[in-house]
């Protein structure tokens, strides 16, 4: 006899021998972990589902954002160049590594993200350094003013992957951007944009196929509409580090630029001007880039 386990088309299924057929393709992994949030069994076996208002609202908060861009007039164009004496740098010794590690802790500490501790670093990004990467924006003192962290691995490799996911279409491996901490004397001068845009090339370099990070809900509407990034929430919200955070993704596949080109091409193109026309030809974007000339010759 044939069990049919959840309504999955077969993909992804396995058959055992015994001929019950469990689905193990992504929407049914979703499904179970949408279960395991609201349906819990008591001492006594009697099944519990839990609708309290704080549950429900994490779910609900859920709702697909979807990864078709819509126009947006607050489309951010191209970014500005940074001022004159600033640099942006690959930390690659550990003296330049502990600094940099200091300046996030100082930071981070500062807003509460987390505790105090005698190592001066981020207890809970410890542990990532391995498979991490850091940039930063120095200026003419070498003082770090600015930085990002790129972290790749699978899903469950990374700060992300504590997080219960409910939506796999986003690929691994994955880069997740952490530590993007700006001086606040001088942010909205274009050091984020360009520091993003350094995580972003090392994580197509590394062979990364989707973007992830963590922040609080107004950050993905704030991507959405100001860079037409398709970043969508991909995991049950929870407090971390301070707040609540909302974990997000978004593929880096040809068609999902072709999204943030069509409402925000400026900034596409701003971005893939760090890749060589070999590596824009291997990560499938050469038809972005002929869809800018041709724009730039019809001007």
């Amino acid at each position: 006899m044939t069990i049919p386990m959840g309504t999955g088309d077969g993909q992804g299924a396995e058959e055992a021998d015994d001929g019950v057929v469990i689905d193990i393709t992504d929407a049914a992994v979703a499904r179970a972990a949408l279960y395991d949030q609201l349906v819990s069994r008591r001492p006594d076996g009697e099944l519990v589902i839990d609708l309290r208002d704080e549950v429900l609202d994490k779910i609900l908060s859920l709702a697909p954002t979807g990864r078709t861009i819509e126009p947006s007039e607050r489309a951010s164009g191209r970014p500005a160049s940074m001022a004159p004496g600033l640099h942006l740098v690959a930390i690659e010794d550990d003296e330049s590594w502990t600094r940099a590690e200091r300046f996030v802790y100082d930071t981070y500490v500062t807003l509460g993200f987390t505790s105090e501790n005698r190592d001066h670093q981020v207890s809970e990004l410890a542990k990532y350094r391995d498979h991490s990467r850091f940039h930063a924006v120095i200026n003419e003192d070498a003082e770090i003013i600015g930085t990002t962290r790129s972290i790749v691995g699978f899903w469950h490799e990374l700060p992300i992957g504590q997080f219960t996911r409910i939506d796999y279409a986003d690929e691994d491996p994955m880069c997740e951007l952490s530590s993007i901490v700006v001086e606040p004397s001088l942010r909205s001068t274009g050091v984020l944009e360009h520091l993003c845009r350094e995580g972003w090339t090392f994580a197509m370099r590394d062979g990364a196929r989707t973007l992830a990070a963590l922040g609080e809900r107004w950050m993905i509407e704030y991507f959405r509409s100001v860079y037409c990034m398709p970043f969508v929430p991909a995991a049950v919200p929870q407090h971390y580090m301070g707040a609540e955070i909302v974990p997000m993704t978004m593929s880096m596949s040809p068609e999902a630029m072709a999204e943030v080109g069509r409402e925000n091409p400026e900034w596409l193109w701003w971005n893939l001007e760090n890749f060589t026309a070999s590596e824009i030809e291997k990560f499938g974007y050469a038809p972005l880039t002929r869809d800018a000339m041709r724009s730039r010759v019809t001007r």
